[in-house]
């Protein structure tokens, strides 16, 4: 294999990359180990409630019509693939709201999902909580761009800091990143039709994760009967969803499907019966939808 230029955008494994080329290349990040919890909303709060001290910022933000509650802010010095969650970790989130939520609501019986991420942040000596959210560029003796770190919300600035440190002959002619949407927004007559055929919940839903996508969703009911069918009858997500993510989106594991394609997981619906549902849906092919949809 040939190329001209190597960008290591590894996140948690940065280092190691980096050791790859250099044996003797010193530790350009530290990791932190964010943990959000996941519970059933109470009433028909609305509103998103920040929390700020010397541990970090904590959120507690309405999402997919529950709570989400985080993020812990601890050094991780294990390997980052052994990244889990633990009752430790579940109850420093919920104490850290108890004195501004219910305590029905903060009950660990009552957590509905779980899950944690892994925080790429420029090596210091301040603790991680306190640590600028920066990223990190270094370019190896043979030429290797290293990123990481910084923030979702300046991801293109990163990109572009990282196409900046190629050499000369394959980086980019434009110095400013682009300011469209990733992805298109539902336009008004597909949210018109599919409202037309789902119930408001359902639309919502759909519109809110695929966009103007939604048209190749619905495509699913011209063909399956059962595309718009709800897959639990709690939680929004409908069969179309697992139909596309199989079809389209190479999709090959419950795992993936409950946690990743749907709000299965977070609504702490993806086991049992249904996740025995999803593995059968997953292994029929009846519901193989290539065209768009020609109501559309």
């Amino acid at each position: 294999m040939k190329f001209r230029a190597v960008v290591n955008a590894t996140g948690p494994w940065l280092d190691l990359v980096r050791s790859l080329e250099d044996v003797r290349s010193t530790p350009l990040v530290r990791l932190s180990k964010g943990v959000h919890v996941v519970v059933p909303r109470v009433g028909a709060w609305q509103a998103g409630l920040a929390l700020f001290d010397d541990s970090g910022t904590a959120i507690a933000i309405p999402w997919q019509g529950m709570l989400l509650l985080g993020a812990t802010d601890t050094p991780h010095e294990a390997d980052p693939t052994r990244l889990a969650v633990d009752r430790t970790d579940i109850r420093q989130v919920l104490d850290r709201f108890a004195n501004v939520l219910p305590p029905e609501q903060l009950r660990e019986d009552r957590v509905a999902h779980t899950f944690a991420g892994l925080r790429v942040l420029a090596r210091g000596e301040s603790p991680t909580a306190q640590a600028r959210r920066r990223h990190v560029v270094a370019v190896g003796p043979g030429g290797m761009v290293s990123i990481a770190g910084g923030k979702l919300t300046t991801h293109r600035l990163i990109a572009m800091d990282a196409l900046q440190h190629l050499p000369a002959e394959v980086r980019p002619r434009r110095r400013a990143p682009r300011d469209q949407p990733l992805g298109y927004p539902c336009s008004r007559s597909s949210e018109s039709l599919l409202r037309a055929r789902v119930d408001s919940d359902t639309a919502i839903h759909l519109i809110g994760l695929y966009g103007e996508d939604v048209r190749r969703i619905a495509a699913y009911d011209q063909h399956v009967p059962d595309a718009f069918d709800r897959i639990d009858p709690r939680g929004p997500d409908v069969w179309a969803q697992v139909d596309f993510a199989r079809d389209e989106e190479s999709a090959l594991t419950v795992d993936d499907i409950v946690r990743r394609r749907t709000t299965l997981a977070v609504r702490g619906l993806g086991s049992g019966p249904v996740a025995e549902a999803v593995r059968k849906r997953l292994a029929r092919s009846d519901g193989l939808v290539k065209a768009e949809l020609s109501i559309f």
